[in-house]
């Protein structure tokens, strides 16, 4: 019987959550959706607890950055410019609701302050609210499973 749960860690967690955001940005069209911003400083303290590089966290920003204009375009009626497919990360094949959620408690573990932990969690249950955890619990088999 396998049971190990595997989590996201790093850069994987980080593109997950970057991934989320931008499906945020997408699928509710407000780009000042508080929800967004919780994200994000999310991905911001993963990159500072795994010591991911820079490089990774400004391009994370960015990508949210462009959607987020590009949400303005369109609530505007103007043309939106989109992220070039090539940055955007790809879901990873371990991308679970579980997979995330173990990911930022591991993630927590590396945090130096309450205040950057309780950020975290919050995060970890929106995440677990927006990502059916409980209809996940009732049925192991539905596609977050």
């Amino acid at each position: 019987m396998k049971s190990a749960t595997i989590s996201l860690t790093g850069n994987n967690l980080m593109d997950t959550l970057t991934i989320n955001a931008l499906d945020l940005l997408y699928s509710a069209g407000n780009p000042e959706d508080p929800e967004i911003s919780k994200l994000e400083s999310a991905i911001a303290l993963i990159a500072e607890a795994w010591e991911l590089p820079q490089e990774a966290l400004i391009n994370s920003q960015t990508l949210i950055a462009a959607e987020r204009e590009a949400t303005r375009c369109e609530l505007r009626g103007e043309k939106a410019q989109a992220n070039p497919q090539k940055s955007i990360p790809e879901h990873h094949e371990d991308c679970t609701v579980i997979s995330i959620l173990w990911g930022l408690f591991e993630t927590v573990i590396h945090l130096d302050t309450e205040e950057k932990r309780n950020e975290i969690l919050q995060c970890a249950r929106f995440l677990a609210d927006v990502m059916e955890l409980q209809e996940w619990i009732a049925d192991p088999r539905s596609p977050n499973a």
